[in-house]
Order: structure tokens, then C-alpha cells, then sequence
């Protein structure tokens, strides 16, 4: 969502893993200004070292996470 131009993510899961890992990407983009989160790529992700916990289908459920998140913010 949009408020004044400041970004919230909101999700939801069944899984703890899942869920744990969709809160640290939201937290991510979260409060950020719109002009900012539109900035965020999957590399400024690579910082967390959360891929590196993670199995080959979570690291592409996160990749996929980050892209979905972003398609939706550029349309803001």
C-alpha cells in the first residue's frame, strides 16, 4: 500500500519459513519513500545473507518474492 507517498507491505502465510522470510522483505520496503523502494533490487538483498540459509527452492521463492513485491511497487 501508499500513504503519503511511504510504502507498507503486508503478507501472509501458513508456513513459519515462509512467513519469517516474506516479514524480513516486507520489513525491507516498508517505510521506505515510494521513490526509494522503486530503487531496491534483488542484489541490495544479498546484504541480509539470508540466501545463504536458505534451500535452492526458497532462494527462488525469495528472488520471486523480491521481484513481485518490486513489479507492484514500480506501479504505484
Amino acid at each position: 500500500g501508499l500513504q503519503d507517498q511511504v510504502v507498507s507491505v503486508y503478507y501472509d502465510s501458513d508456513a513459519m519459513i515462509t512467513k519469517g522470510i516474506t516479514s524480513v522483505v516486507a520489513d525491507c520496503f516498508t517505510g521506505l519513500s515510494l521513490e526509494d523502494a522503486k530503487l531496491l533490487t534483488k542484489s541490495d538483498f544479498e546484504q541480509l545473507g539470508i540466501k545463504e540459509l536458505l534451500s535452492a527452492q526458497r532462494r527462488n521463492g525469495l528472488g520471486s518474492l523480491i521481484d513481485t513485491i518490486s513489479k507492484r511497487i514500480q506501479t504505484l
